[in-house]
């Protein structure tokens, strides 16, 4: 199941999902008489992994859908995480993977990119499969708003020099965010 969590499966456990979502929705009665009988969604080994592996997967990427000073705090350290990997890379002479050159990279938007290519897709059909609070909860309060705000700093960084990206993440704890 942490195999679940790899990057290198995201398109592949979408396509699953949501072939699986398109087959409970065209059955939607035959599916809630499953849920009423705990046959949820159907008492096989495969659906119950599946299930599992997209649950584990969705943990791994809602970061984005959390509360917004957890979310830029989390943010932050993932990309100072990656930013010492680039600097490891540049060390040792070796092509710095692309977003993790601190001198470079915009840190809003690669999260903006990471937002708009894993999680939204990836919550948006995990969502579909859960209650309407949830989806309300973690794509409303979550994702949307924290997406505006990316898309805010990303505006007010376009006047940044390459070599003031660092400042970008420290100023980010300043940002003025509502939880």
């Amino acid at each position: 199941m942490i195999l679940s969590t790899d990057i290198t499966n995201h398109f592949e456990l979408i396509s699953k999902l949501f072939l699986f979502l398109f087959k409970i929705i065209f059955s939607i009665v035959a599916f809630k008489g499953r849920m009423s009988t705990k046959k949820f969604p159907e008492d096989t080994d495969v659906d119950k992994q599946m299930i599992l592996n997209m649950c584990i997967y969705a943990s791994d990427h809602c970061n984005p859908c959390k509360n917004s000073i957890m979310y830029f705090k989390w943010m932050a350290a993932e990309m100072e995480e990656y930013y010492q990997q680039g600097d490891i890379e540049k060390k040792m002479g070796y092509t710095v993977t692309e977003g993790y050159d601190r001198t470079t990279c915009n840190p809003f938007k690669y999260q903006i990119g990471y937002i708009e290519v894993v999680v939204e897709p990836l919550m948006t059909a995990w969502t579909d499969f859960l209650p309407l609070i949830c989806k309300q909860e973690v794509i409303s309060k979550g994702l949307d708003e924290n997406k505006k705000l990316i898309l805010q700093k990303i505006q007010e960084t376009n006047n940044y020099g390459p070599n003031n990206n660092q400042d970008m993440l420290q100023n980010s704890d300043e940002m003025d965010v509502d939880t």
